[in-house]
């Protein structure tokens, strides 16, 4: 698929966020790593729980100019990851926070869910 022009605010916004996810689970690691700092992991994660949580509401300006098609298929991606965060937060799992955007198959280095629906719109 080739992503139309009014979909490159969207792709801008949807990477960014990607990388904000992938340092937020890195901080959340080295947390880990680096003493075992429970504390900080864990609120590293809530903080990728966050950028999820807002994506519905910075994403939704820049759904107008695109075709509606689109604009819907985008919306309800953000929306379905936003619900899912909100539910690791409700239940106040570091575990579900951490799986969050990957599935039960997920090996290192591939793409997380994000990833993936930002290289379906390109």
């Amino acid at each position: 698929m080739t992503a139309p022009t009014t979909l490159a605010p969207a792709l801008d916004l949807l990477r960014q966020t990607a990388a904000q996810v992938r340092a937020l689970e890195a901080q959340a690691q080295a947390a880990l790593d680096n003493g075992y700092d429970t504390a900080a992991h864990a609120a590293a994660l809530d903080e990728k729980c966050a950028v999820l949580l807002t994506l519905p509401g910075r994403m939704a300006p820049l759904l107008e100019s695109m075709p509606r098609h689109l604009a819907e298929m985008v919306q309800d991606q953000v929306h379905s990851m936003a619900a899912r965060a909100r539910q690791a937060r409700t239940v106040n799992s570091v575990f579900y926070k951490a799986s969050l955007l990957y599935p039960d198959e997920y090996v290192a280095g591939q793409p997380n869910e994000l990833e993936l629906f930002i290289e379906q719109l390109v």
